[in-house]
């Protein structure tokens, strides 16, 4: 990635096609770099959305590591996480995915890092996050630190692969469970998820070949009616058929 951003802001000056190297459009740089453009909403309608100050606050904690390290890096990840933001907005105002899977199966999030918001933010209350860096103790803590943070609350037990914590969704407190699973995801650590799945999440997600391919094992699981959540795109499962729609613009 930092060889992508010195092409784009150290090429010799020239144009080509609308893209003038020597005065980057904005949006130009936005596309290029998988950025969307999402509907704006006013506050009166995010309230709508996150109803609760559980909600609006795992909302607004939103967060990405991706872009965190790249030349450019403050932009770019801000822009990630205005894709994030986007997505959830987009699927909610939507209801492009059903409230009860989300309330009663597990959600896969492959590569999740600390970013519990994401999955609260959607609605999801059994979460399933895959990644290595939970090898980590400190990193244990940072989550546990994200949740409180959200929940305005202190979480009570150790730091162990399961636990979970009362959040509320619109109706009162609803228990959330989660589950850490501190490893790459690979075809041999599937054997670790719940036979049946609701909804996988990826974002920027990589494995220690820096790609994730969903093979026919976990696609397997995931039940009709469910979806797989990329970067910018919702494929919903129906019919053993997958439809895929791009968020954003």
């Amino acid at each position: 990635m930092e060889n992508f951003f010195k092409n784009i802001f150290t090429k010799k000056p020239k144009e080509e096609g609308n893209f003038d190297y020597r005065n980057p459009n904005p949006e130009r740089i936005r596309e290029l770099l998988g950025i969307r453009n999402f509907e704006s909403v006013s506050n009166e309608k995010l309230h709508e959305l996150f109803r609760t100050s559980d909600l609006m606050n795992s909302y607004e904690n939103l967060y990405t590591t991706t872009g965190e390290t790249e030349m450019g890096g403050g932009k770019y990840q801000q822009g990630k996480i205005e894709t994030k933001k986007g997505n959830v907005r987009e699927i909610l105002m939507n209801k492009m995915i059903s409230e009860e899977i989300l309330k009663t199966l597990p959600t896969v999030y492959l590569g999740s890092g600390t970013d519990i918001e994401y999955p609260l933010t959607i609605g999801s209350r059994n979460i399933v996050m895959f990644d290595p860096i939970f090898q980590n103790p400190e990193v244990r803590k940072k989550l546990f630190t994200r949740i409180e943070k959200s929940i305005k609350e202190r979480l009570s037990g150790n730091l162990s692969n399961e636990f979970s914590f009362s959040f509320d969704f619109g109706n009162g407190d609803e228990s959330v469970k989660v589950k850490i699973i501190p490893e790459y995801y690979t075809n041999k650590t599937s054997m670790e998820l719940p036979e049946q799945i609701g909804l996988v999440i990826m974002f920027a997600s990589q494995n220690e070949e820096k790609r994730i391919y969903i093979g026919d094992g976990l696609k397997n699981k995931i039940i009709d009616g469910g979806a797989i959540l990329t970067d910018n795109t919702l494929t919903k499962i129906k019919n053993k058929q997958e439809e895929s729609t791009e968020l954003g613009k």
